[in-house]
């Protein structure tokens, strides 16, 4: 249902003139409500101590299911014409093939995919370890999840609220200085953080804290995903959402693994304890990387290409204005 989302969302945004984060701010806007209302069911299940949780696994499996029929079935009717026939014709292998052949196309095809896909990896495997941070809370500060998902209730709330802040200082400031801002103040709010994880303040943990810290950054994503409408074309929107998609998926279920295999409820010293942010912020350091090797400059250059339609829309709308008051 994401991919199929996403794929509409952008073939959208492409035929939108200008500047289109308004319009991902509010698709992301929407995404965070139905989030929350998840977050609430979470909740309910913490407070009520399950401990039989097979109906809750049922349902899970019926949705994947249904999910899987969707994409079957209806994912098909995205692709031209011409790929509807070769996949009425072809085997499952051959199917496969030519996805993985398509894909391998695009991503030599286009450097900013290409760059794309090298830090989202790296972006993504350091998001793993949000897959330890409950326990590795609970093994630090002895809180118990219901505790820690209620100090992050607020949190969830506050994100909904500050989605459009990050569009709104890209219109009063202009794109390309907010995307900067936003993009190493996030990075050094890790690396600040580190020294300071295993310690609280006002009965909140700091990893909690940070977390609000970071807060008004959440509607950077809107700027991102306008970014990537401009440099990415409508023929590879469709694609190129596939392989975000399976990016996630693959590099997410190792990440996770591998955050679990480094996380020791037992450690002692500070270094054991916080190894897994270490991890993740050395991860994300590396995506630094790909942003100085020319990821960043792309994105830059996109930035100047939105604010230079913003400020041609403005010209023709007074011009057009002008022209009204003359008649």
């Amino acid at each position: 249902i994401g991919l199929i989302l996403d794929i509409v969302t952008r073939d959208i945004a492409a035929s939108m003139a200008g500047d289109t984060t308004g319009f991902f701010a509010r698709k992301n806007m929407f995404g965070m409500l139905m989030g929350m209302v998840f977050f609430c069911m979470v909740l309910y299940i913490q407070h009520s101590q399950i401990t039989e949780f097979r109906s809750v696994w049922e349902v899970i499996l019926l949705a994947s299911i249904l999910v899987m029929l969707l994409l079957v079935f209806v994912f098909p009717e995205t692709q031209a014409d011409e790929n509807k026939k070769k996949i009425g014709s072809s085997s499952v292998l051959g199917m496969v093939q030519d996805e993985v052949s398509t894909y391998a196309r695009i991503i030599k095809n286009n450097r900013f995919i290409k760059l794309s896909v090298v830090e989202a990896m790296f972006g993504i495997a350091a998001g793993g370890f949000a897959g330890i941070l409950t326990p590795w809370i609970m093994a630090v500060f002895g809180f118990n999840q219901f505790q820690i998902m209620m100090m992050l209730l607020p949190q969830v709330i506050l994100s909904l609220f500050c989605q459009p802040i990050i569009p709104f200082a890209c219109s009063k400031y202009g794109h390309r200085s907010v995307f900067r801002f936003a993009y190493w103040a996030d990075r050094a709010i890790d690396v600040m953080c580190l020294p300071l994880l295993t310690s609280s303040f006002g009965g909140f943990p700091f990893p909690v804290l940070f977390a609000y810290l970071k807060t008004p950054f959440v509607g950077a994503g809107s700027v991102m995903e306008s970014i990537s409408s401009k440099l990415v074309s409508p023929q590879e929107s469709a694609k190129y959402s596939a392989i975000v998609q399976l990016n996630m998926f693959f590099v997410g279920s190792m990440s996770s693994l591998m955050f679990s295999r480094i996380f020791n409820s037992e450690a002692t010293t500070l270094v054991g304890k916080i190894s897994p942010f270490i991890l993740s912020s050395s991860l994300r350091l590396c995506g630094v990387l790909v942003y100085l090797y020319g990821w960043g400059q792309l994105n830059l250059e996109a930035c100047d290409a939105i604010s230079a339609d913003i400020g041609k829309e403005a010209e023709e709308k007074e011009k057009l204005e002008g022209d009204k008051k003359t008649d």
